[in-house]
């Protein structure tokens, strides 16, 4: 087990040593060894946030402290988003941009830090569920403080519960599969996979949709999201509305829509099925 007070002090490198430990490396179709992820990471987001991990390296901060410094600068890039205000915007981008950054730090410091730990995976987690879904629900927000229309604000609304009720379903299907197969282990009996075949054409079309990764591209990528809020913002402020208020309306749709599909994807698709015995126990309340 590795001894968080040894390896948080642990020195800095030279460049190429935390570029081998702290980048992600996976190997292509030639053979050759190359940074995990986009082009845009290897390019851009990487080299930049090298630099932030020094300096976090340098003052000894943890990979966990990066971690609450990237869920604040998140929320502040929210906030800030919604107002019709030059100032906030200014700051709703920096915040937006920095919680990119901060993403990639944390995880370079754990590495280089040699403190990578369930903790700080559900510090990651928690930080895309405060964050990631509300951003949804900016460009409609933002509206709503332009026009006053309770329509925009209703469509935020729904956009942020729709997209939140998706992540629910799925936490909750992974929990369900994750306690049926830890009793199947009990019980002696090995674990079961995927749940029963679809059957019906609906059910067919649902596991379609979840499985093309084009149909959740527009919305897998938080930084994506993010600029495509900030550019509609700043088009607001010459007079052009349409692009926010289609931002608006496609993330209304897409999520409503993705939930839709995504529930009986994971009843009749993911839920390992299996006996549910729940065992009885007395409560300790009156009613």
């Amino acid at each position: 087990m590795t001894d968080r007070k040894s390896t948080r002090y642990r020195p800095l490198g030279t460049w190429d040593e935390m570029r081998q430990v702290c980048w992600g490396w996976v190997t292509d179709e030639s053979g050759n060894r190359v940074v995990a992820g986009s082009a845009y990471n290897r390019y851009v987001l990487r080299p930049i946030s090298l630099c932030i991990t020094r300096l976090f390296v340098r003052c000894h901060v943890a990979a966990d402290v990066a971690s609450l410094m990237m869920i604040c600068a998140g929320l502040v890039g929210v906030v800030c988003s919604v107002p019709h205000a030059v100032w906030a915007t200014v700051v709703a981008a920096i915040g937006f941009v920095s919680f990119d950054l901060l993403d990639a730090v944390d995880g370079e410091l754990a590495r280089w830090q040699g403190t990578s730990s369930t903790r700080g995976f559900y510090l990651d987690k928690l930080s895309h569920l405060l964050v990631e879904h509300p951003s949804l629900a900016v460009p409609a927000l933002h509206l709503y403080a332009l026009t006053g229309e309770a329509l925009y604000l209703g469509l935020g609304t729904t956009t942020a519960f729709a997209s939140l009720l998706a992540m629910a379903a799925r936490e909750t299907m992974m929990r369900i599969n994750a306690e049926t197969r830890c009793r199947q282990w009990e019980n002696g009996r090995r674990p079961g996979g995927d749940s029963r075949e679809p059957q019906s054409v609906f059910v067919r079309v649902c596991l379609w949709a979840r499985q093309n990764s084009l149909l959740a591209f527009p919305v897998a990528k938080s930084r994506l999201v993010h600029l495509a809020a900030i550019m509609a913002i700043a088009a607001s402020y010459a007079g052009w509305t349409t692009g926010l208020i289609g931002l608006a309306w496609f993330y209304g749709a897409y999520c409503t829509l993705r939930t839709l599909i995504e529930l009986p994807y994971f009843y009749f698709v993911k839920v390992v099925p299996a006996q549910h015995d729940r065992q009885p126990k007395r409560s300790r309340w009156f009613i």
